[in-house]
Protein backbone atom coordinates (compact mmCIF):
# COMPACT_ATOMS: atom_id res chain seq x y z
CA UNK A 1 0.00 0.00 0.00
CA UNK A 2 1.08 3.39 -1.01
CA UNK A 3 0.73 6.70 1.56
CA UNK A 4 -2.10 8.20 -0.62
CA UNK A 5 -0.55 11.98 -0.16
CA UNK A 6 2.73 10.79 -1.60
CA UNK A 7 1.06 9.83 -4.69
CA UNK A 8 -1.72 13.00 -5.70
CA UNK A 9 -0.15 13.33 -8.93
CA UNK A 10 -1.25 9.51 -10.20
CA UNK A 11 -4.02 9.51 -8.14
CA UNK A 12 -5.20 13.09 -9.90
CA UNK A 13 -4.43 11.36 -13.69
CA UNK A 14 -6.67 8.22 -12.91
CA UNK A 15 -9.06 10.69 -11.51
CA UNK A 16 -9.50 12.03 -15.04
CA UNK A 17 -9.72 8.93 -16.71
CA UNK A 18 -13.84 8.78 -17.06
CA UNK A 19 -15.70 12.04 -17.49
CA UNK A 20 -16.11 12.79 -14.17
CA UNK A 21 -15.74 10.50 -10.86
CA UNK A 22 -17.99 8.44 -8.72
CA UNK A 23 -17.10 9.23 -4.67
CA UNK A 24 -17.66 6.41 -2.53
CA UNK A 25 -17.23 6.66 1.17
CA UNK A 26 -17.46 3.56 3.83
CA UNK A 27 -19.29 5.66 6.91
CA UNK A 28 -18.29 4.24 10.27
CA UNK A 29 -14.10 4.40 10.59
CA UNK A 30 -14.22 6.37 7.57
CA UNK A 31 -15.96 9.84 7.40
CA UNK A 32 -16.79 8.69 10.90
CA UNK A 33 -14.47 8.32 14.00
CA UNK A 34 -15.64 4.62 15.74
CA UNK A 35 -17.78 5.10 18.70
CA UNK A 36 -18.72 3.14 21.68
CA UNK A 37 -22.00 2.67 20.28
CA UNK A 38 -23.62 3.34 16.71
CA UNK A 39 -25.89 5.34 18.36
CA UNK A 40 -23.03 7.29 19.56
CA UNK A 41 -21.69 8.21 16.21
CA UNK A 42 -21.83 11.63 14.19
CA UNK A 43 -20.33 13.00 11.10
CA UNK A 44 -18.47 16.20 12.00
CA UNK A 45 -19.71 19.65 10.74
CA UNK A 46 -16.63 20.18 8.76
CA UNK A 47 -16.63 16.88 7.14
CA UNK A 48 -20.79 17.09 6.18
CA UNK A 49 -19.51 20.77 4.86
CA UNK A 50 -16.84 19.15 2.47
CA UNK A 51 -18.90 16.32 1.03
CA UNK A 52 -21.84 19.02 0.43
CA UNK A 53 -19.13 21.28 -1.31
CA UNK A 54 -18.23 17.75 -3.64
CA UNK A 55 -21.47 16.95 -4.18
CA UNK A 56 -21.88 19.49 -6.88
CA UNK A 57 -19.29 18.58 -8.94
CA UNK A 58 -19.61 14.36 -8.23
CA UNK A 59 -21.87 11.89 -7.67
CA UNK A 60 -21.26 10.71 -4.06
CA UNK A 61 -22.17 7.60 -2.35
CA UNK A 62 -21.88 6.08 1.03
CA UNK A 63 -22.25 2.63 1.20
CA UNK A 64 -22.51 1.67 5.06
CA UNK A 65 -22.97 -1.31 7.15
CA UNK A 66 -26.09 0.71 9.00
CA UNK A 67 -29.54 0.81 7.98
CA UNK A 68 -30.45 2.84 5.05
CA UNK A 69 -32.39 4.89 6.95
CA UNK A 70 -29.85 5.34 9.92
CA UNK A 71 -26.84 6.19 7.72
CA UNK A 72 -29.36 8.87 5.77
CA UNK A 73 -29.97 10.12 9.03
CA UNK A 74 -26.35 10.32 10.29
CA UNK A 75 -24.74 12.08 7.47
CA UNK A 76 -27.67 14.26 6.89
CA UNK A 77 -27.15 15.80 2.85
CA UNK A 78 -30.04 15.53 0.58
CA UNK A 79 -28.68 14.73 -3.18
CA UNK A 80 -26.18 11.88 -2.49
CA UNK A 81 -26.58 8.00 -2.86
CA UNK A 82 -26.98 5.97 -0.12
CA UNK A 83 -26.16 2.31 0.56
CA UNK A 84 -27.40 0.32 3.73
CA UNK A 85 -26.53 -2.82 5.52
CA UNK A 86 -23.60 -3.74 3.44
CA UNK A 87 -25.20 -2.66 -0.14
CA UNK A 88 -28.26 -4.52 0.53
CA UNK A 89 -30.67 -1.98 0.26
CA UNK A 90 -29.92 1.54 -1.45
CA UNK A 91 -31.59 4.93 -2.64
CA UNK A 92 -30.32 6.96 -5.85
CA UNK A 93 -32.95 10.10 -5.88
CA UNK A 94 -36.00 9.30 -5.11
CA UNK A 95 -35.97 5.75 -5.38
CA UNK A 96 -35.19 2.63 -2.89
CA UNK A 97 -34.09 -0.45 -3.61
CA UNK A 98 -33.06 -3.58 -2.80
CA UNK A 99 -31.34 -6.92 -3.22
CA UNK A 100 -33.35 -10.19 -3.37
CA UNK A 101 -33.50 -11.63 -0.05
CA UNK A 102 -36.03 -14.92 -0.29
CA UNK A 103 -38.35 -15.61 2.63
CA UNK A 104 -36.47 -18.65 3.69
CA UNK A 105 -33.47 -16.38 4.27
CA UNK A 106 -35.46 -13.57 6.37
CA UNK A 107 -37.06 -16.47 8.53
CA UNK A 108 -33.60 -17.52 8.93
CA UNK A 109 -32.72 -14.23 10.45
CA UNK A 110 -35.46 -14.03 12.53
CA UNK A 111 -34.78 -17.13 14.44
CA UNK A 112 -31.01 -16.54 14.28
CA UNK A 113 -32.28 -12.84 15.88
CA UNK A 114 -33.27 -15.09 18.30
CA UNK A 115 -30.73 -17.67 19.72
CA UNK A 116 -28.54 -14.50 19.74
CA UNK A 117 -30.28 -12.64 22.19
CA UNK A 118 -30.45 -15.69 24.59
CA UNK A 119 -27.00 -15.91 23.79
CA UNK A 120 -25.71 -12.16 24.38
CA UNK A 121 -27.68 -12.05 27.89
CA UNK A 122 -25.11 -13.55 29.22
CA UNK A 123 -22.43 -10.85 28.11
CA UNK A 124 -23.61 -8.06 29.95
CA UNK A 125 -21.86 -4.65 27.34
CA UNK A 126 -22.38 -6.68 24.44
CA UNK A 127 -25.84 -6.16 22.18
CA UNK A 128 -27.45 -6.91 19.26
CA UNK A 129 -28.16 -4.45 16.54
CA UNK A 130 -31.36 -5.68 14.17
CA UNK A 131 -30.89 -4.07 10.83
CA UNK A 132 -34.16 -6.46 9.24
CA UNK A 133 -31.80 -7.14 6.37
CA UNK A 134 -28.53 -8.02 8.25
CA UNK A 135 -27.88 -7.93 11.68
CA UNK A 136 -24.77 -6.79 14.24
CA UNK A 137 -23.68 -8.05 17.59
CA UNK A 138 -21.09 -5.30 18.97
CA UNK A 139 -19.09 -6.10 21.79
CA UNK A 140 -16.60 -3.19 22.16
CA UNK A 141 -17.50 -3.04 25.75
CA UNK A 142 -16.62 -6.11 26.49
CA UNK A 143 -13.15 -7.38 27.80
CA UNK A 144 -11.12 -9.40 25.58
CA UNK A 145 -11.79 -13.29 27.59
CA UNK A 146 -15.37 -12.30 26.89
CA UNK A 147 -15.22 -11.35 23.97
CA UNK A 148 -13.17 -14.30 22.46
CA UNK A 149 -16.11 -16.89 24.39
CA UNK A 150 -18.85 -14.70 22.50
CA UNK A 151 -17.52 -14.67 19.07
CA UNK A 152 -16.40 -18.79 19.42
CA UNK A 153 -20.51 -19.04 21.00
CA UNK A 154 -21.90 -16.55 17.61
CA UNK A 155 -19.86 -19.00 15.27
CA UNK A 156 -20.88 -21.98 16.85
CA UNK A 157 -24.37 -20.92 16.19
CA UNK A 158 -23.89 -19.61 12.79
CA UNK A 159 -21.95 -22.54 11.77
CA UNK A 160 -25.64 -24.45 11.90
CA UNK A 161 -27.18 -22.07 9.51
CA UNK A 162 -26.42 -23.02 5.58
CA UNK A 163 -27.68 -19.43 4.55
CA UNK A 164 -26.47 -17.23 6.79
CA UNK A 165 -22.28 -15.80 7.42
CA UNK A 166 -20.93 -14.31 9.90
CA UNK A 167 -18.27 -12.09 9.18
CA UNK A 168 -16.02 -10.37 11.93
CA UNK A 169 -15.37 -6.56 11.90
CA UNK A 170 -13.85 -3.90 14.56
CA UNK A 171 -15.45 -5.18 17.54
CA UNK A 172 -18.56 -6.31 15.69
CA UNK A 173 -19.57 -9.60 14.27
CA UNK A 174 -21.80 -8.92 10.89
CA UNK A 175 -24.25 -11.19 10.46
CA UNK A 176 -25.50 -11.64 6.29
CA UNK A 177 -27.48 -13.57 4.24
CA UNK A 178 -25.54 -15.91 1.99
CA UNK A 179 -26.28 -14.44 -1.17
CA UNK A 180 -24.07 -13.25 -4.00
CA UNK A 181 -24.45 -9.44 -2.82
CA UNK A 182 -22.00 -7.51 -0.70
CA UNK A 183 -20.24 -3.81 -1.05
CA UNK A 184 -18.28 -5.23 -3.95
CA UNK A 185 -21.44 -6.18 -6.04
CA UNK A 186 -23.09 -3.06 -5.21
CA UNK A 187 -20.48 -0.76 -6.16
CA UNK A 188 -19.98 -2.00 -9.23
CA UNK A 189 -23.65 -2.13 -9.93
CA UNK A 190 -23.77 1.70 -9.13
CA UNK A 191 -20.94 2.39 -11.71
CA UNK A 192 -22.71 0.59 -14.54
CA UNK A 193 -26.04 2.30 -13.46
CA UNK A 194 -24.65 6.06 -13.55
CA UNK A 195 -22.58 5.33 -16.66
CA UNK A 196 -25.96 4.00 -18.43
CA UNK A 197 -27.82 7.09 -17.58
CA UNK A 198 -24.93 9.49 -18.36
CA UNK A 199 -23.36 7.93 -21.33
CA UNK A 200 -20.27 7.91 -20.51
CA UNK A 201 -17.12 6.30 -18.55
CA UNK A 202 -16.43 7.09 -14.96
CA UNK A 203 -13.72 7.44 -12.93
CA UNK A 204 -14.14 5.31 -9.19
CA UNK A 205 -13.01 6.61 -5.90
CA UNK A 206 -13.53 4.44 -2.52
CA UNK A 207 -12.18 4.77 0.56
CA UNK A 208 -13.15 2.34 3.44
CA UNK A 209 -11.44 0.98 6.86
CA UNK A 210 -13.15 -2.54 7.83
CA UNK A 211 -12.90 -5.82 6.41
CA UNK A 212 -16.80 -5.18 4.58
CA UNK A 213 -14.84 -2.88 2.29
CA UNK A 214 -12.19 -5.11 0.87
CA UNK A 215 -14.94 -6.32 -1.00
CA UNK A 216 -15.68 -2.91 -3.01
CA UNK A 217 -11.51 -2.43 -3.37
CA UNK A 218 -11.22 -5.52 -4.97
CA UNK A 219 -14.44 -4.89 -7.45
CA UNK A 220 -12.69 -1.11 -7.89
CA UNK A 221 -9.28 -3.01 -9.23
CA UNK A 222 -8.96 -0.31 -11.85
CA UNK A 223 -10.18 2.63 -9.62
CA UNK A 224 -8.77 4.58 -6.91
CA UNK A 225 -9.10 2.78 -3.30
CA UNK A 226 -7.94 4.21 -0.26
CA UNK A 227 -7.69 2.60 3.00
CA UNK A 228 -8.17 4.42 6.62
CA UNK A 229 -5.33 2.40 8.60
CA UNK A 230 -2.60 0.39 6.72
CA UNK A 231 -2.63 -2.98 6.30
CA UNK A 232 -0.51 -5.62 4.02
CA UNK A 233 -3.29 -7.65 3.27
CA UNK A 234 -6.06 -5.20 2.00
CA UNK A 235 -6.60 -5.27 -1.39
CA UNK A 236 -6.64 -0.96 -1.79
CA UNK A 237 -3.97 0.76 -3.39
CA UNK A 238 -3.51 3.44 -0.92
CA UNK A 239 -3.66 4.48 2.98
CA UNK A 240 -4.51 7.45 4.68
CA UNK A 241 -4.33 8.12 8.49
CA UNK A 242 -8.02 7.91 10.35
CA UNK A 243 -7.35 11.81 11.22
CA UNK A 244 -7.07 12.46 7.50
CA UNK A 245 -10.29 12.23 5.75
CA UNK A 246 -10.94 15.69 6.05
CA UNK A 247 -7.50 16.24 4.29
CA UNK A 248 -8.34 13.89 1.95
CA UNK A 249 -11.66 15.52 0.73
CA UNK A 250 -10.01 18.66 0.59
CA UNK A 251 -7.88 17.04 -2.07
CA UNK A 252 -10.70 16.50 -4.07
CA UNK A 253 -12.02 19.91 -3.89
CA UNK A 254 -12.28 21.70 -7.83
CA UNK A 255 -10.99 25.17 -7.64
Amino acid sequence: MKYFFNCLPEIKKKMREGKNCILMFDFDGTLSKIAKTPKDAYLKKSTRDLLKKLSKDFYIAVISGRALFDVKSKVGLPNLIYAGNHGFEWQIGAKKQSAKISPGIRKKLLSTKKNLRKLIAHYPGAFLEDKLSTLSVHFRLLDKKNSRSLIQKIISVLRKEKSLRAIKGKKVIEIRPKINWNKGTFVKFLVKYLEKKNHCHFATFYVGDDKTDEDAFKALRKGITVRVGKKKQSSADYFVKASEINKLLLQLVRE
